[in-house]
């Protein structure tokens, strides 16, 4: 009797292709979204030390893997210039005041930072969950390689990793 009482409510397994990801700051990129990930989450631990052993407690640090996606480049390359004048702006060399109105002209802010939200979807393609992520910030773009000995053509792919300050998970009310 104890097997049947723990049984699961659902069945339904996680679906690696239902979610969408929606960075305010990418607007072109959603749509050609084809990776991304719910990052990892460690607490390190430490060690408080006796006479007699030291033995571990838990630690008050938390520490999150980087948010990493991969999008197809559409043929403007429209969503990969948002990423790389994001990048380009956060790391000027330039005058600040100059690259503050390119962020303006842009973003429509001079914030360095978005927020995005990952809305993981069930098997029949509803929202079950929706993940905040607050403050995220790019750290690389990859490289586009052009080849013109390649018998089928190809779509042209990027991945970019942004750190975070926090994330939260919800249900979707």
């Amino acid at each position: 009797m104890a097997i049947i009482a723990n049984l699961p409510e659902n069945y339904n397994t996680l679906s690696s292709v239902s979610f969408r990801l929606q960075i305010e700051k990418l607007p072109h990129v959603t749509y050609f979204l084809q990776t991304a990930n719910l990052p990892g989450i460690t607490i390190a631990e430490s060690t408080v030390i006796t006479p007699t052993r030291a033995y571990p407690v838990t630690g008050t640090i938390i520490e999150f893997e980087t948010l990493d996606i991969t999008f197809i480049i559409d043929e403007d390359m429209k969503n990969f210039m948002e990423i790389f004048q994001w990048l380009r702006a956060m790391s000027s060399t330039e005058d600040l005041g100059e690259e503050r109105e390119r962020l303006q002209s842009i973003f429509g802010n001079t914030s360095l930072y978005s927020d995005a939200t990952l809305t993981i979807l069930t098997n029949n393609m509803n929202a079950s969950k929706s993940v905040t992520f607050r403050d995220i910030f790019p750290t690389s773009l990859s490289s586009i390689a052009f080849e013109s000995s390649v018998d089928a053509i190809e779509v042209i792919t990027s991945d970019v990793s942004f750190q975070l300050r926090d994330y939260v998970i919800g249900d979707v009310i």
